[in-house]
C-alpha cells in the first residue's frame, strides 16, 4: 500500500501545482523556512509540502521535486545547482566569550566547551578549518558531542559551546549578535548547499519557479 501511494503521489505531482521540497533539517530551520513567505506571496497558486532530509537518507529512494541536499556536487542522477558559496569557522555567542579568558588564537579554545557534529557518516569542520589555519588544538576541556548539525547549532546558540559554522546558516545569527566569531580567519569549504530535482522534473515550471527563487534569494549569503 505505501508503494502504491508513493507511485500515485509521484506521478500526480508531474500534473498538479503542489511542490514537494525535502530539505536537511538545519537548513531548513535556519535558511527555508524563514524565507518561504516571500516565495508564497511570488507564487500563491503553489502548494508547498516539506518533507525533512537526514544525512543518511538515500536520495534516490526519497520521493520529491526539489531536494536541498549538502555535499561536493557528485550527484549524477539529478539535475544540481550549487545555491552558494560557503565558509566554515569558529562561532559562538558573546555571553560565553566573555565568560573565559581571552581567546587570542586557536590553543585558547582549549579553555572553553568544544561542540562537535559527530555520527556515523558526518564529522564535523573543526579539523579542516585548524588545518587551514595552520594550527593544532590541544584537547578541550570539555566537548559536547551532537549526533546531527541541527543539534549542534542549537547547542551553540544557546551558549553550550564553541562550534563550526556554516556561513550560509549562521548569517542570521551574528548579523543579529546572538552569535560571533572569535577569530577573523575563515576557510572556504569546498563543500555546500545544494538544490536538487530529477531530470525529468526539472523542466516543470513549479519546480523551475523555486529554483530560480531560492537561488537568486540565497546568492549573496
Amino acid at each position: 500500500m505505501a508503494q502504491i501511494s508513493a507511485a500515485t503521489e509521484s506521478v500526480s505531482s508531474l500534473h498538479d501545482n503542489r511542490l514537494t521540497i525535502a530539505c536537511l533539517v538545519a537548513f531548513a530551520a535556519k535558511c527555508l523556512m524563514p524565507a518561504l513567505g516571500e516565495f508564497r506571496q511570488l507564487h500563491p497558486n503553489i502548494e508547498l509540502r516539506l518533507t525533512p532530509l537526514a544525512p543518511t537518507d538515500r536520495l534516490e529512494k526519497r520521493e520529491f521535486d526539489v531536494a536541498i541536499w549538502h555535499g561536493i556536487d557528485d550527484w549524477r542522477d539529478f539535475d544540481a545547482q550549487r545555491i552558494a558559496a560557503e565558509e566554515i569557522f569558529p562561532m559562538c555567542t558573546p555571553q560565553l566569550l566573555a565568560s573565559g579568558p581571552p581567546l587570542r588564537s586557536p590553543a585558547d579554545l582549549k579553555h572553553f566547551p568544544i561542540v562537535r557534529t559527530v555520527s556515523p557518516i558526518i564529522t564535523d569542520d573543526w579539523t579542516v578549518w585548524l588545518q587551514h589555519a595552520g594550527a593544532d588544538m590541544p584537547p578541550p576541556d570539555s566537548e559536547i558531542y551532537c549526533e546531527t548539525l541541527s543539534f549542534a547549532m542549537n547547542a551553540i546558540v544557546a551558549g553550550l559551546g564553541i562550534g563550526i559554522g556554516r556561513s550560509i546558516l549562521v548569517k542570521e545569527d551574528m548579523a543579529s549578535g546572538r552569535l560571533v566569531a572569535p577569530f577573523d580567519f575563515r576557510c572556504s569549504s569546498p563543500a555546500g548547499y545544494h538544490v536538487l530535482s530529477r531530470p525529468e522534473r526539472s523542466a516543470l515550471p513549479k519546480v523551475q519557479l523555486f529554483k530560480r527563487w531560492l537561488l537568486t534569494r540565497f546568492a549573496h549569503s
